[in-house]
């Protein structure tokens, strides 16, 4: 089992030279204070800037990546566009050819027609009559009583 790539042979070994050059007391004393040494590295500014440069670099080549593959399609989409235009100029073109060889009387038309303008519709209120059936007369009243 290794730690930070060292095996447990050298690390009794960094242990013992340790215990040689200092006291045990003074062992115990140097750990608390590379522990506080530590805990200040981590919580600095300094750190975590290079932490965060670190993740950059390791993320620049899948992004530079991503950026590539999407200029790419944006390439391949104004291919794709420039293409369709050229065809869809080629078929207009065409369908002037036919119509001036065969002789249409469509030839001067546009090949996108609009609509012509709608007429102005009268509408009628409910409740008056029809303008094709005759309006009633008045009359003496013998239709309308019920008498017959």
């Amino acid at each position: 089992m290794e730690i930070l790539g060292i095996g447990p042979l050298e690390f009794m070994v960094i242990i013992i030279i340790a215990l040689i050059i200092f006291s045990p007391k003074d062992l115990a004393k140097g750990g608390k204070e590379i522990g506080r040494w530590i805990n200040r590295l981590y919580r600095s500014d300094a750190w975590k800037s290079m932490r965060q440069v670190s993740q950059e670099m390791q993320n620049l080549p899948s992004r530079l990546a991503r950026e590539a593959q999407l200029d790419e399609l944006k390439e391949l989409e104004k291919d794709i566009q420039k293409a369709g235009d050229d065809q869809l100029a080629g078929l207009k073109e065409m369908e002037k050819d036919i119509r001036l060889e065969a002789g249409s009387p469509y030839r001067d038309r546009p090949s996108n027609p609009q609509m012509p303008p709608a007429r102005p519709v009268s509408v009628e209120k409910p409740g008056d009559p029809a303008p094709s059936e005759p309006k009633p007369e008045a009359s003496s009243g013998k239709e309308n009583s019920g008498e017959g």
